[in-house]
C-alpha cells in the first residue's frame, strides 16, 4: 500500500507536468476572421478582427492582394510566422506582429507600424 502511494506521489507530478506541456506546445485549431484594415501604400501590414480580438500581421507574399472584407483562415496567435488561407482559396505566410482587445488599440498599432515617420516625430517606435 505504501509503495502504491509513493508511486502515485511520483508519477502524479510528473504526468501534470507532461500535460502542462503537451498544452503550451499543442498548436491551437485554425481561427477565421475578417481583414479589417489592409496594406497602406508601401505597407505590408493589415489588421484581422476575429472572436480572438484584433491580431496585427505582416504579409510576407506580395503577390497576393490583400483587402478589407477577406476571410482568413489560420493560426492567429503567438508571435512569429504562421501560414494563412485567404478567402479559402490562396495559401500566405503572414508573421504576428500583436494582438489586442479592442479596435482604437489595433487602429494604433497599425498606424504605428504602417506610419513610422509620423510617431517617430512623437518619439515612439513600433514594438513599444
Amino acid at each position: 500500500m505504501n509503495a502504491s502511494l509513493g508511486t502515485a506521489a511520483l508519477l502524479w507530478p510528473m504526468l501534470l507536468g507532461a500535460t502542462v506541456i503537451g498544452l503550451v506546445q499543442s498548436d491551437p485549431s485554425p481561427v477565421e476572421g475578417e481583414i479589417i484594415f489592409e496594406h497602406a501604400a508601401y505597407c505590408d501590414y493589415f489588421v484581422v478582427k476575429s472572436p480572438l480580438g484584433f491580431t496585427l500581421l505582416e504579409a510576407k507574399d506580395s503577390l497576393v492582394e490583400i483587402a478589407s472584407g477577406n476571410r482568413v483562415t489560420g493560426r492567429l496567435v503567438g508571435l512569429g510566422a504562421h501560414p494563412l488561407v485567404v478567402d479559402g482559396r490562396v495559401s500566405i505566410l503572414a508573421i504576428v506582429k500583436g494582438h489586442d482587445q479592442d479596435l482604437a488599440a489595433a487602429k494604433a498599432r497599425f498606424d504605428l507600424y504602417c506610419e513610422p515617420d509620423r510617431y517617430s516625430r512623437q518619439g515612439v517606435t513600433a514594438g513599444t
